[in-house]
């Protein structure tokens, strides 16, 4: 099976409207590597796939079976919502809460 992890990159982006400590949720390099390493020793091929300005493409022609979504978003209030949005779009399959859900506990 192919499994896509989603994750975010933490680089420097503009932090207007943002809160003050909005970098905590993003994963660090050593746990994205790690759970790509639990999902190769499931025996799984596992992908990782930063959300970036090409995600959507990239994640189109992934050849995805499986997404494991860590994800926060980028920006908004809803940014938590938005990869879940884009993975019910193309209809792949996905671990994790859908958009919709997260839209409404992130209000």
């Amino acid at each position: 099976m192919r499994v896509i992890l989603t994750y975010d990159e933490l680089r420097d982006i503009a932090s207007d409207g943002l809160p003050e400590d909005f970098g905590a949720e993003y994963e660090t390099a050593a746990t994205i590597e790690a759970l790509l390493d639990a999902i190769g020793a499931c025996g799984h091929e596992a992908v990782g796939l930063p959300l970036d300005e090409d995600f959507v493409r990239r994640l189109q022609q992934s050849g995805a079976d499986l997404v494991l979504n860590v994800a926060e978003g980028i920006r908004g209030p809803q940014r938590e919502s938005m990869v879940p949005a884009w993975l019910d779009h193309l209809d792949l399959p996905y671990t994790g809460s859908d958009g919709l859900s997260l839209a409404i506990s992130l209000d």
